[in-house]
């Protein structure tokens, strides 16, 4: 039987000097999401320690490094699993005299979030001109020059050449954008080393063969048009104003016209717009696909449930693809149908591509979003990349685009 599963955290000052660990006094176990196109989420972990004396100052300090490690089977030397520092602690004391001090850890994207673009002369206009997109992140991350960071190969180059003006936005307002400028299926996330990753959806590469009922605890899986577009209205900037239509002919033949208005004054060429507009069509002008399973872990803490069954949850990664399958329940091949919808005679990159629901097991999908939760982790799975309340966020961006058109290039 596989070894019981655990956990440790590490502490060190904001100055990087180790404190202590934590394990005995902890009373919870590591729970978080983490998404792609975003961040890994806050981990809140329980101590049971006395209000009186809690180590605040000490080990329980704002901005204090915290470390989340998990040791089992699969990883033996231990793995770590989140990163961030302290945001925030509460005391809680119960009527029974129980008491707990809850510590609230961030990961280190806030630092990009709490700090303004800009260059080592304190100009907080950033312009690209015809930049390959992952050479634009790489440099926001060597301007922020904090801890986020990138290696080798956690950031490809993706063969494109755009043009960006960042003027008056967060370093990680920035680094979401660079994303949009990217061709279709890029994706972009930050693992629990704080490196920056930017890479191409691959589906012909299964890094996941899960199966219901040995791995799988539970499955639900559904279909929807919801975020369907074929036809994409794109307002830029320049004098006259940059303004293209940009349509997929076959999904809007078939299905009729499905318009989505884009705007970013920044953009202020037609190349940058159609890469933008292409990317954004190609993975929104079919129905959307999704997946949601119960992952069990092989490590699991309580063997008379779980038993052996189960998977190494520390090995998947937001843009991971993942092949669930049902030795019951038959698979098929996705298929390609023509402008009529009738299959065959398909156009490639034209033509709309889809499969019967009753065929979702055994279609490579892509992890989404993963609540880990140390014994079981809930994971999202798409045919699609993920619409980060995009219109919300469109509305109040384009807002601070317009009202920043004018901000001189340096603050007095």
């Amino acid at each position: 039987m596989a070894s019981l599963k655990k956990a440790f955290y590490k502490i060190y000052t904001q100055a990087g000097t180790y404190v202590t660990s934590w394990a005995d006094d902890v009373v919870s176990t590591p729970k978080f999401t983490w998404s792609i196109n975003g961040t890994i989420g806050e981990e809140v972990i329980v101590l049971a320690r006395e209000a009186s004396s809690f180590g605040e100052t000490s080990d329980v300090a704002m901005f204090n490094e915290v470390q989340t490690w998990v040791q089992d089977d699969d990883n033996p030397s231990g793995i770590r699993i989140h990163h961030g520092f302290i945001s925030s602690y509460d005391i809680e004391i119960s009527a029974d005299g129980k008491q707990n001090i809850k510590v609230h850890v961030v990961p280190y994207t806030v630092e990009a979030e709490k700090i303004v673009a800009k260059d080592s002369g304190a100009n907080t206009t950033l312009t690209y001109s015809s930049y390959e997109p992952a050479q634009i992140l790489r440099d926001l991350i060597s301007k922020m020059n904090m801890t986020l960071t990138y290696n080798s190969t956690s950031i490809e180059d993706t063969s494109t050449t755009v043009s960006y003006v960042y003027k008056y936005v967060s370093f990680y307002e920035a680094m979401r954008k660079v994303v949009e400028l990217c061709p279709a299926y890029w994706y972009w996330y930050l693992d629990a080393n704080d490196l920056v990753h930017l890479h191409d959806t691959d589906f012909d590469t299964i890094n996941h063969t899960l199966f219901v009922g040995q791995q799988i605890q539970s499955i639900v899986y559904s279909k929807t048009i919801e975020n369907m577009y074929n036809i994409v209205y794109f307002l830029g900037g320049g004098d006259p104003a940059l303004y293209k239509k940009y349509e997929n002919t076959g999904s809007s033949s078939e299905y009729g016209d499905l318009e989505y208005r884009m705007q970013d004054t920044r953009v202020t060429t037609a190349a940058t717009a159609q890469t933008m507009a292409e990317k954004f069509l190609n993975e929104r002008d079919h129905f959307e696909q999704e997946v949601k399973v119960v992952v069990l872990d092989n490590n699991a803490s309580d063997a008379s449930i779980f038993g052996t069954k189960g998977y190494d949850l520390e090995s998947l990664k937001p843009g991971d693809v993942v092949n669930v399958r049902h030795a019951q329940v038959e698979t098929n091949e996705t298929l390609w149908y023509d402008d009529t919808g009738l299959l065959g005679n398909m156009v490639w990159d034209v033509s709309f591509w889809d499969f019967d629901i009753r065929f979702s097991l055994g279609v490579p999908m892509q992890i989404q979003a993963i609540n880990y939760q140390f014994d079981k982790a809930e994971v999202t799975l798409s045919t699609r990349l993920p619409d980060v309340p995009k219109r919300i966020e469109d509305i109040e961006r384009n807002l601070v685009i317009l009202e920043s058109d004018a901000v001189p290039a340096v603050p007095s």
